[in-house]
């Protein structure tokens, strides 16, 4: 099953935010198990003092203060009165008490309720001093000598051992209660963690279906673009979008104009080329059916015959063009680029086109500048003729034609311009059009040569230079055609091929 994008998105976020939730509250986890812990063995050391030195807790049970020996040399002291020795086994014996178990008994009130348990054994003879009564079934480790604690684990105990010269004490508490408590605290984070998790799922599919709500936009428009609707855009996207949404939308929104300019210029195309060959193909089959119906004269025949060629040059020349313009646009035309001459091209151009020229009466100029220019020399020289040859043919006064030839920064430029009656402001946009032309009466002459498709294809040719054509007129005045062809240097990425 394949996924909505929004759907991805959500599940790659939910995953994300899962990992996330999860590591931090094993961290949290972790890390406030280390804290009770070290709480835990806190007091666990607070446990000592008592058992080290019992008559600081429990005063009121001698009838003498307890006094420490001033000279810490002498090894015997049962001469002082009222004092016993901390580390004297008779210390866990509370003076007054006629049995030895009541001091037990007052230790056991002082550990048993808070859930700890301790032993104190006499190092000289391994007799145990003092046990609690919830002592568990296991042994006093041998401490090493030196003050040291050492904490182990057996089971579900934590456990503190203290070896002094002559006790080794083990202070110790079941853990029971310690790890329910982990076990609440894991339980209210895996709460705690789960509704974060399903809020910010939910505050994640609102915000990513609001920031993908332009995309369904798109969508439902693309599908209207394709079931036949070309004038349907995207709606403007509100600020706050992303902005590579807006980019997208604006985009498309282009593309979709270029595509409906370009589906409506193909009807208009195919209605044009129809009724372009339509024209000679019906003049072409009247003189045939003409000529078939009876015998005629060799005079009459001849006629027949050259107004069938006209026809059929006409219809061989539309199919050539279009031929020609079809290969410009699916960019399968090769320009045979060349380094020469404006100035020299220009010339040598000029040569071939002035006897037509004059034989109208026109004149043709010239004003050109040095300078290297690189390019198809054929092709461009086809547009350069088409334009001097469309100026002659839309006048039917003698014109003077300037060609124009100069240099303007990384471009090279070159100007077709006359004095003739111009062209109208209304037609300027359409002249490259395909088939068109400003003057539409085709009954004038319907064996003209030009079929509307000259500018069209010298406007591909240019194009296919990286250049650009565009035309300027002011009737009765002056028409400027303009081609502006940048210049590459060799080893440039100059372009190569018709786009």
């Amino acid at each position: 099953m394949q996924l909505s994008l929004k759907w991805n998105i959500q599940l790659w976020y939910a995953l994300i935010l899962g990992m996330v939730l999860a590591t931090l509250g094993t961290g949290f986890f972790y890390y406030e198990k280390s804290r009770r812990l070290s709480e835990l063995d806190t007091s666990l050391d607070a446990q000592l003092p008592p058992l080290l030195s019992p008559r600081r807790l429990f005063p009121e049970r001698h009838s003498e203060p307890v006094r420490e020996p001033r000279d810490d040399r002498r090894n015997e002291a049962q001469d002082i009165p009222g004092w016993q020795r901390r580390d004297d086994p008779a210390a866990f014996k509370m003076r007054g008490d006629p049995e030895a178990d009541v001091g037990n008994s007052l230790f056991d009130a002082y550990f048993v309720p808070k859930g700890y348990y301790a032993k104190v054994i006499w190092k000289m003879s391994g007799e145990g001093i003092y046990q609690s009564r919830n002592f568990p079934d296991i042994e006093v480790p041998v401490g090493k000598y030196g003050g040291y604690h050492y904490r182990t684990r057996e089971g579900h105990f934590r456990e503190l051992l203290h070896s002094s010269p002559r006790f080794n004490i083990l202070v110790g508490l079941d853990l029971v209660e310690f790890e329910s408590g982990l076990s609440r605290l894991r339980t209210e984070i895996i709460a705690v963690l789960f509704t974060i998790f399903v809020l910010g799922v939910l505050i994640g599919y609102v915000l990513v279906s609001r920031s993908l709500l332009p995309l369904k936009q798109i969508e439902e428009t693309v599908q209207r673009i394709a079931g036949g609707k070309l004038s349907e855009r995207i709606p403007a996207i509100r600020k706050g979008r992303s902005r590579e949404l807006v980019y997208l939308a604006g985009n498309l929104n282009n593309t979709f104009e270029k595509l409906e300019s370009l589906f409506t210029r193909q009807i208009r195309f195919t209605a044009d080329a129809s009724h372009e060959l339509r024209t000679p193909l019906t003049a072409l089959l009247a003189q045939l059916e003409l000529g078939r119906k009876r015998v005629r004269t060799p005079e009459e025949y001849d006629h027949i015959m050259k107004v069938s060629m006209r026809s059929a040059s006409r219809i061989a020349r539309i199919t050539e063009q279009l031929i020609e313009l079809s290969r410009y646009d699916s960019g399968r035309v090769r320009l045979d680029y060349t380094a020469l001459p404006l100035d020299g091209m220009l010339l040598g151009l000029t040569e071939e086109l002035e006897a037509s020229v004059k034989e109208r009466g026109s004149v043709l100029q010239l004003e050109l500048a040095r300078g290297t220019i690189r390019c198809d020399p054929f092709r461009l020289e086809q547009v350069i003729s088409n334009l001097v040859n469309n100026a002659m043919q839309h006048n039917s006064r003698p014109i003077t034609i300037c060609l124009r030839g100069y240099f303007e920064g990384d471009n090279a430029i070159i100007e077709v311009t006359d004095n003739g009656k111009g062209i109208k402001p209304e037609n300027v946009e359409r002249l490259f059009d395909r088939f068109y032309q400003e003057d539409s009466s085709h009954s004038k002459n319907q064996y003209r040569d030009n079929v509307g498709l000259g500018l069209a294809i010298s406007r591909a040719i240019i194009e296919a230079h990286g250049g650009t054509i565009s035309v300027k007129s002011v009737p009765e005045v002056e028409t400027t055609f303009t081609i502006v062809l940048p210049q590459h240097e060799e080893g440039d990425d100059a372009p190569e091929d018709a786009t």
